[in-house]
């Protein structure tokens, strides 16, 4: 038994570590801004999924998410003055890569490319049924 509860306390440490550095600030002070790109907002050197996570609990005001000067400044994406989520949809995009590129290149656009999800499939006529009691009384027990 005394087994099991170190495994867990083991495993449990494991994971604590593991998260804590989410949202750890990263100084860029070092490095050459040259070094990162833009989207990079964790200063990692790469644009990815934890960039986007990270700049979405920055937007949506988590206390906990730490984002330097410079990465603020790499993570406006779309050069509109402020992090928002249409900051972090355009990382996700370019990590999709459905858009080329990211920053004041002027590449980055908010085209999105539509598919028809109906092409090719007819509708159908829906049959009706008259409202009775029992449907009704469930709507309301709902």
């Amino acid at each position: 038994m005394k087994k099991k509860h170190r495994l867990a306390a083991i495993f449990s440490c494991c994971l604590l570590l593991g998260t804590s550095g989410l949202s750890a600030a990263v100084s860029a002070e070092d490095t050459a801004p040259e070094a990162y790109g833009y989207g990079d907002v964790n200063l990692d050197k790469t644009v990815d999924v934890s960039d986007a996570v990270l700049l979405a609990r920055f937007a949506a005001e988590d206390t906990e998410a730490n984002i330097s000067a410079e990465g603020k400044k790499l993570a406006d994406v779309n050069q509109d003055g402020g992090l928002t989520s249409d900051d972090t949809i355009l990382i996700l995009q370019y990590i999709a890569k459905l858009i080329p590129a990211l920053g004041p290149s002027g590449e980055v656009t908010n085209d999105y490319k539509t598919v028809n999800l109906m092409e090719g499939i007819e509708a159908g006529q829906a049959e009706s049924k008259p409202v009775d009691a029992a449907f009704t009384g469930s709507q309301y027990a709902f």
